[in-house]
């Protein structure tokens, strides 16, 4: 099943530069070549809709967590995992303590998953049977 929530990464991960590299380009090279052409009307409204907010989708398989957006994608695989819990946002600058799904993973920083709370709770009931089916096999 794919769900849509936003995903946490921290800076150093690979998922971040990619999709920041392709947020920047998919609007800016059609821009450039309206502008260079001399429609700067039309220029802007590509880099308006490119630059449109896609959020991503989540998804759990028997290997794990997949977070794809566009044609960016990152696995964290069950093995990595340490802990799958809802609690309040960690984060001190947050203005509304919502509930986030956190997922611990060995020697790297967790990961923070955003989505309503339903979702949430269907992402984590997903984890634990898949990482209970990982266990028995």
């Amino acid at each position: 099943m794919t769900y849509t929530a936003w995903v946490r990464f921290p800076w150093h991960e690979p998922f971040i530069w990619k999709r920041f590299a392709l947020g920047f380009t998919l609007p800016a090279l059609p821009a450039i070549a309206c502008f260079t052409q001399g429609w700067g009307i039309a220029g802007l409204l590509v880099m308006a809709i490119g630059g449109w907010p896609i959020s991503p989708r989540v998804s759990v398989n028997a290997k794990g967590l997949l977070c794809r957006w566009l044609f960016v994608e990152q696995r964290v695989p069950l093995s990595d995992m340490t802990h799958v819990r809802l609690e309040p946002d960690p984060r001190r600058g947050a203005l509304v303590r919502r509930t986030v799904l956190s997922l611990g993973r060995h020697g790297r920083r967790e990961l923070l998953i955003s989505a309503p709370l339903g979702t949430l709770q269907r992402i984590e009931r997903d984890l634990r049977s898949a990482q209970l089916s990982a266990e028995l096999v």
